[in-house]
């Protein structure tokens, strides 16, 4: 995987959870999906092995699969209090 800083993937986060793009909510929690694809957070590919281990799937049938380091960054992003609630609470 290509890296980027963390400040960078918060920053994309942020963006793709103000879009909509990226949900803000607990989907059914799946296994990962073996042809992972995109990062849901970074948009980078999952390579194998950089995947977490379990994903997010909703009744809408998107789902959300992660790098192991994105899906904790995205974990702390889309908690109430963190920047991209206060930017929301200020729009």
């Amino acid at each position: 995987m290509e890296q980027s800083s963390e400040e960078s993937i918060r920053d994309l986060i942020r963006k793709r959870l103000a879009s909509g793009q990226l949900r803000s909510t607990d989907g059914m929690i799946v296994n990962a999906r073996i042809d992972n694809g995109a990062c849901s957070a970074c948009e980078l590919e999952i390579e194998h092995g950089e995947s977490a281990t379990l994903g997010y799937l909703y009744r809408d049938s998107v789902y959300h699969g992660f790098h192991a380091r994105c899906v904790v960054l995205w974990e702390e992003e889309r908690r109430p209090g963190s920047s991209c609630h206060a930017d929301h609470a200020n729009q």
